[in-house]
């Protein structure tokens, strides 16, 4: 979000210089090293899934065996995992960021994306390995099978299981006479395998999306990714392309059972209730089904009477975490598998309990810097003498000096407000960006307050820009100008500051007698960049900025990167118009993650934060894009050589040549880059 330019060589005193590999190396500059995300087993406190998964159409299914044992899938890590009734985890089948589609042993076996599962009467665990397009079994002695589809081989085919295929099944269930029935994503269909190993559509036709009821064929769905059988034997569907829960009778008669959020339901006392994108789906004996209604952060429970109500939380404006898996246990608990890695438990008298995953908490502990806490740090600067100033979500100003060592230069932790003032005198209001001017003085986007606020050598807050409370488009000077959410600074070698004022999608500039100019985009809604000049360019959502040498101005746009030359220019270089999502290796079309952090190295090149794939994206003078740290789709804090692993990256700034630093989650990293050109 905000991009430094410091390009002098720093000799980084305090900070001791890493033994380098020739590919680089991530090193932990401040903040605990930890992460909600990961790959760990062991005890609940220390375990962690990986949270990275939502782009792969996958949710965290759960399975309860005979013994009352409870397995989830961690679809992005690609394994099968058990948590113990302590919540100690351990890993059933699959490793760790090692996709595959081997069968065999579970210590050999591997998966892609594994979802919904589902118990047998014998033992048996049947997995929808939605990444490799089959249906995989897991058997009491530990090996792992194929019992349908092809991995690497998407297809509508019915058959014999081994010449059937499936396109990214999700879910799978069971029925008393041991039929599997499969949630056929991509085929928009429900599929229906027989004990003896047929493979047939059992509603809707395979490839042929849709919203209409009927029997078998005459059905139609889009993208049905979930599936329970209630206390009556229907198989409910989540039908998440339309945002439907169907229900289709044991006759195959398919009708809809609840509607999503453009038609709402109501409850018995004519309260409307409005859900969104649901993954997993339990029913109880009475006939209820409960869905995890992920956008929202609701379970929500459908009783037999057609009434839709929220459970599980009993105070108003609370929400779970993204909620995906949903189980019931024999005692009646249920077990509620969070996109945050966490699992909680609602006992049967309605407490929340926490099972397993991440306790640690962020904070805003000051003092050496491996001991220091932060909260939500978003954007950093680096001064010349390799001092790091970062924006904290705890409503400060947070300073990591040379000598190791993390203050609060401004603002008090928890307390907003908009006050002027020296240090802790002064208030915030969610500061989001940071940059140095050449003499020293610190700005700041004072989201929330939509002000720029200014912090000179002296410590001293002032209101540089806007008036705190009161959002707008006016230019002007000084707090005569108005801002809608300003989001990333940039600072170019006159000192006049840029501004992506991002609640009106412009640019603003700020000259350094504090006079407020649009310099580019127009306040919209339509959501569709349009490159241009500064009449016809459109901006969807700026974030992050960064200004080369020759003024060229770097806007990260949602899943774009913007350009904006000295003669108001604007033009696309990077990222895709369609959606966001991974990047290929070379073209500057490939498509992106939100991106929350910009700068610029003493080449040329474009280091990206790329928050949604976790990793840093380079892209050259010429356009050519890579990656260089990070692994898409691994979301956790691995340091050492290069790519390592990172977590939801956001700030990014030069300190020298070689070093660079990143904020991953809580934490601050340096990324050093040796023999960089």
């Amino acid at each position: 979000m905000t991009l430094t330019l410091v390009l002098c060589s720093l000799s980084l005193p305090g900070f001791a210089q890493p033994q380098t590999s020739q590919q680089g190396t991530l090193r932990l500059l401040a903040g605990s090293g930890d992460a909600p995300s990961g790959i760990a087993d062991g005890p609940a406190s220390v375990a962690r899934f990986n949270t990275n998964f939502l782009k792969f159409d996958a949710f965290i299914g759960t399975a309860m065996n005979g013994e009352g044992k409870l397995f989830v899938t961690d679809p992005g890590n690609h394994t099968i995992r058990q948590v113990a009734a302590d919540g100690a985890v351990s890993t059933l089948a699959g490793k760790a960021e090692q996709p595959g589609s081997t069968d065999g042993a579970i210590t050999q076996a591997r998966f892609r994306l594994p979802s919904g599962m589902v118990f047998d009467k014998a033992g048996n665990l049947y997995v929808a390995d939605s990444g490799n397009h089959s249906i995989r079994k897991i058997s009491p002695d530990g090996m792992v099978s194929t019992v349908a589809g092809k991995a690497g081989a998407p297809g509508t085919a019915d058959g014999p299981a081994a010449k059937a295929r499936f396109n990214t099944p999700t879910d799978v269930k069971i029925d008393t006479a041991g039929n599997l029935y499969v949630a056929d994503y991509e085929n928009h269909s429900i599929r229906k395998i027989t004990p003896n190993g047929m493979v047939s559509t059992w509603a809707g036709v395979s490839g042929k999306e849709g919203n209409a009821e009927g029997t078998g064929r005459q059905a139609r769905f889009l993208r049905p990714k979930a599936l329970v059988f209630d206390a009556a034997g229907n198989l409910i569907v989540n039908d998440a392309g339309e945002m439907i829960i169907r229900r289709i009778t044991p006759a195959g008669i398919v009708s809809t059972l609840s509607v999503g959020p453009e038609k709402f339901d109501k409850n018995k006392n004519d309260q409307e209730i409005e859900y969104g994108e649901i993954d997993g789906m339990v029913a109880d004996a009475d006939g209820s089904v409960y869905l995890a209604d992920r956008s929202s952060g609701k379970i929500r429970r459908i009783k037999p009477s057609g009434d839709v109500e929220s459970f599980g939380l009993k105070e108003k404006g609370q929400t779970f975490d993204k909620p995906s898996g949903l189980i019931f246990s024999r005692s009646g608990e249920i077990f509620i598998c969070q996109q945050d890695g966490n699992i909680i438990k609602i006992n049967d008298k309605g407490a929340l309990m926490p099972l397993s995953g991440p306790t640690y908490g962020n904070g805003t502990v000051d003092g050496p810097a491996l001991e220091a806490r932060f909260w939500l740090p978003i954007a950093i600067t680096a001064d010349a003498s390799g001092n790091l100033y970062l924006t904290d979500y705890s409503h400060t100003i947070r300073k990591i000096s040379n000598t190791g060592m993390v203050s609060t230069v401004s603002g008090m932790a928890d307390q907003t407000g908009s006050a002027d003032g020296t240090g802790n005198e002064a208030r915030f209001n969610t500061p989001s960006a940071i940059q140095l001017d050449s003499k020293g003085n610190l700005f700041v986007s004072d989201q929330k307050n939509h002000t720029i606020r200014k912090i000179n050598t002296a410590g001293v807050v002032t209101t540089f820009a806007g008036k705190a409370g009161e959002a707008g488009g006016v230019d002007g000077r000084g707090t005569s100008a108005r801002f809608n959410l300003p989001m990333g600074l940039a600072i170019d070698k006159h000192d006049n500051l840029y501004v992506a004022d991002n609640g009106n999608t412009q640019i603003r500039k700020i000259n350094q007698d504090g006079v407020v100019t649009t310099l580019m985009g127009k306040k919209e809604t339509s959501y569709k960049p349009r490159d241009g000049d500064i009449n016809s360019g459109r901006l969807v959502d700026p974030i992050a900025l960064a200004i080369d040498a020759g003024g060229n101005l770097y806007v990260t746009d949602r899943t774009f990167i913007r350009k904006i030359t000295p003669g108001g220019k604007l033009t696309t270089i990077a990222g895709n118009k369609a959606r966001g999502g991974f990047v290929g290796p070379h073209s500057t079309q490939d498509i992106y993650g939100v991106s929350w952090g910009i700068a610029m190295d003493h080449a040329g090149n474009l280091l990206v934060s790329d928050y949604d794939n976790d990793v840093i994206r380079k892209i050259s003078p010429k356009g050519k894009m890579s990656t260089i740290a990070g692994v898409d789709g691994y979301r956790r804090i691995q340091t050492g050589s290069l790519p390592g692993r990172l977590y939801r990256p956001m700030g990014i700034t030069t300190m020298d040549r070689n070093n660079f630093a990143i904020i991953s989650g809580d934490n601050v990293l340096m990324m050093t880059l040796p023999g960089n050109p």
